[in-house]
């Protein structure tokens, strides 16, 4: 028998649930009957440290949350696109920004944590990654019974969906840069790519675009030359760059050639400035959470109150609002305003004084309203641990494609915790 009690609920193969709490929970706290094998990505998928990186059980999330999240994804969309939001917001962020450009941002990442009152939106990257290790993830694993499984929904697992998807992505940022044009080779491009953490996921893109008849290269900045005209790589013109470097505002030396010939609008740069300034960028979110700021932008009623009631409290930190923050640190977490990854993050009850000092004089940090993560119980060595979770949303032009959870301990979201990582997520029919 497939079995799991809790103090609240029991759901079994014959498919009892005792009264207490709801069906999501209940399978939060669950943990023995969903298996994975890794094997089934490894043989011909390539991720060489999938075990590392995946967690083996999923995260279910409630119907409702995920129409909530998506509408919320629609409406900052929307936003972000919005001629007098990016009027009010460009004297906040670098002139790059405001060169224009059609192409919108391939694959956005929304992330969220599920709390008590719905989502909310920790924060939005621009150049998010794995999202071809979530949809093998997603095939190695199913629920030990049928009756179980009544109780949710499957993820999307279908190979060439996903993968039409992703290529009329692709095409479609091409197309709306250049309507006449046939796009013909793609540069992936990284720091070091070969270093990165999800370099095997480059040569599975590589791999999809050579399939539909587009030359691919997966390159470092200091490999591609400008010429004035074009952008090239060892001697072909590349079209489209896929852009996986971290350095969102094109201001390192490195990246200068492809600023150069993005500013000149040679190449079709996705995500580019535009897109990260626009959406992105954590100060952004201090002008979202504020009612005064969407008041003045005449956001109507309904689009308000979702803004105000997901996106956490959130304010840049500065000399004058350092002393009332310190008092209050416990309340928040603390970012950088254009960083990633999780990288410099503080929670403020573990923030030491020194550190606080050099958050003050480094004048990017914004302060986020602390949001308790949700909580997925899983068995490790015999014993019951409780994992945070985050859920993030894969998204094009304002599109969820795509939704996967990361689990992890610790202050901050890793992918270090063992037994954590990316994990499924299913919905329930709640």
């Amino acid at each position: 028998m497939c079995k799991y009690v809790n103090n609240k609920r029991t759901v079994n193969s014959q498919g009892s649930i005792m009264l207490g709490s709801t069906i999501t929970e209940s399978l939060n706290q669950s943990s023995d009957w969903i298996f994975s094998d890794p094997n089934l990505v490894d043989k011909g998928r390539g991720f060489r440290n999938f075990d590392a990186m995946t967690a083996k059980h999923p995260v279910f999330v409630s119907h409702k949350h995920i129409d909530t999240m998506r509408s919320i994804v629609r409406t900052l969309t929307d936003m972000s696109e919005r001629p007098d939001f990016q009027q009010k917001i460009k004297k906040h962020l670098p002139s790059i920004v405001t060169h224009p450009t059609k192409a919108v941002g391939v694959l956005f990442g929304y992330d969220f944590h599920l709390s008590d009152d719905g989502p909310k939106l920790i924060e939005v990257n621009t150049n998010a990654g794995a999202i071809y290790l979530n949809h093998y993830l997603s095939q190695t694993q199913s629920p030990c019974c049928d009756r179980i499984g009544a109780f949710m929904n499957s993820p999307t697992n279908n190979d060439e969906a996903l993968e039409s998807a992703l290529l009329v992505m692709f095409k479609h940022e091409y197309l709306r840069q250049v309507p006449e044009g046939v796009l013909q080779t793609i540069a992936i491009l990284d720091d070091e790519p070969e270093k990165q953490f999800l370099y095997d996921e480059f040569k599975i893109f590589q791999r999809m675009f050579q399939n539909a008849g587009i030359q691919t290269f997966i390159v470092d900045p200091s490999e591609l030359d400008y010429d004035g005209n074009k952008l090239n790589y060892r001697g072909n013109t590349i079209d489209l760059i896929y852009n996986r470097h971290t350095d969102f505002y094109l201001e390192g030396e490195e990246l200068l050639n492809i600023k150069n010939a993005y500013l000149n609008g040679q190449i079709v740069l996705t995500p580019n400035p535009r897109a990260y300034g626009y959406a992105a960028d954590k100060r952004l979110l201090s002008l979202l959470s504020n009612k005064e700021f969407l008041d003045a932008l005449g956001v109507d009623d309904s689009s308000k109150k979702l803004l105000l009631n997901s996106i956490p409290k959130t304010v840049i930190v500065s000399k004058e609002n350092a002393d009332t923050l310190w008092m209050h640190k416990k309340s928040y977490f603390f970012k950088p305003m254009t960083g990633y990854g999780s990288k410099a993050t503080y929670h403020g009850a573990k923030l030491t004084r020194k550190t606080w000092e050099w958050i003050v004089e480094s004048k990017n940090y914004i302060a986020q309203q602390f949001v308790t993560p949700s909580r997925r119980t899983l068995i490790q060595d015999g014993e019951s641990k409780e994992f945070k979770v985050d859920i993030r949303n894969y998204v094009y032009n304002g599109d969820t494609l795509l939704l996967a959870a990361r689990l992890y301990r610790g202050q901050a979201t890793n992918m270090k915790t063992p037994g954590g990582g990316f994990a499924t997520v299913y919905s329930t029919n709640e």
